[in-house]
């Protein structure tokens, strides 16, 4: 089972991304810190939540909302097994 992830607010990104889940800084291949705009693209997509509003009926109607997602992809491999 993978470990848990941590939960914190958006503004602490930056600071959570330099720690690894082990709780050792992270670095680039090269030493530097990771700088999120320069070393993760940003991601975006919309998913769809969606409920039936009465599920006892064979005909009743769905109601959906969009949600959308933001995830940044790093581009530097630091971990000498998934190298």
């Amino acid at each position: 089972m993978a470990p848990p992830c941590p939960n914190f607010p958006p503004r602490q990104l930056s600071a959570a991304a330099q720690l690894g889940a082990d709780g050792r800084v992270r670095k680039t291949e090269d030493g530097r810190r990771i700088d999120l705009a320069r070393d993760c693209e940003l991601f975006g997509l919309v998913q769809y939540e969606c409920i039936v509003q009465r599920p006892e009926l064979a005909d009743s109607p769905v109601q959906c909302w969009p949600v959308q997602r933001w995830f940044r992809r790093w581009v530097y491999v630091w971990c000498p097994k998934f190298a």
